[in-house]
């Protein structure tokens, strides 16, 4: 287990400080595993077992998954949106969709809804999420309108907190774009337990194709935090922590 109740802060400038927390203790091992669209992308390059996991995605990706299995205006959508969380060495390899489904009919996957995350507090951080990706090209046509990238990384972040349950990455996308927006802890690669569920969850979970790299994972939680919580965009109750940096 991984406690996040005690982790404090301090700097001279400014009397710097804060206090993280999540609700309850948080099991590495557990079954239940929040996957950010990196992973997503990575299904379009490598074949996974049949599993027994539970994968939470945000609706608004899984109801694009679903009208990408049909539309090619909304596959051509979820393509470039998938590709701008991947890999640079596959960016020039064309996305194999029947692998893509296939792999998505092996996982069990639960939406996060707006319902699943809100309260009046977390309104306004998704408000939050929402008005600082407001520039990101990543629209389509829901109803109503949505900004998916803000959508996507406000209930993963969101929903991690509320629930201690892990997010789990293929690429660094989702630090890199937090970064510049909330405070990222970057924990170090010696937490022996989370070297231990990387192992874990590779061992269960993926096949290693001919000609492909052997696979890596990055594995982050949303935590709340109090305090004196100064962030680039101004002060949110919410950081994020990347285990094996």
């Amino acid at each position: 287990m991984i406690h996040f109740f005690n982790i404090f802060g301090n700097a001279d400038q400014d009397n710097f400080h804060f206090e993280a927390s999540v609700n309850g203790e948080i099991s590495l091992f557990n079954k239940e595993i929040i996957i950010d669209p990196s992973f997503l992308y990575y299904l379009h390059t490598a074949e996974i077992w049949e599993n027994d996991f539970m994968f939470y995605v945000p609706d608004s990706i899984s109801v694009l998954i679903d009208r990408a299995r049909e539309g090619e205006q909304e596959r051509a959508f979820l393509s470039g949106f998938l590709n701008y969380w991947g890999q640079k060495r596959y960016k020039n390899t064309p996305p194999d969709w029947n692998l893509f489904f296939e792999n998505i009919n092996r996982m069990k996957i639960v939406p996060i809804t707006d319902e699943m995350i809100v309260t009046n507090e977390e309104t306004n951080e998704m408000n939050f999420f929402l008005e600082q990706f407001i520039n990101h090209p990543y629209y389509t046509t829901f109803s109503p309108l949505k900004n998916v990238l803000a959508d996507c990384i406000g209930k993963i972040m969101l929903f991690s907190k509320k629930t201690g349950k892990k997010i789990l990455s293929k690429t660094r996308r989702l630090s890199k774009l937090l970064r510049e927006k909330i405070t990222v802890l970057e924990l170090p690669e010696s937490f022996d337990e989370v070297l231990q569920l990387k192992r874990t969850v590779t061992a269960r979970l993926t096949k290693k194709l001919p000609g492909k790299e052997k696979t890596k994972f990055f594995i982050g939680l949303g935590i709340a935090v109090g305090g004196l919580w100064w962030t680039p965009a101004g002060v949110v109750g919410i950081a994020y922590a990347l285990m094996d940096p």
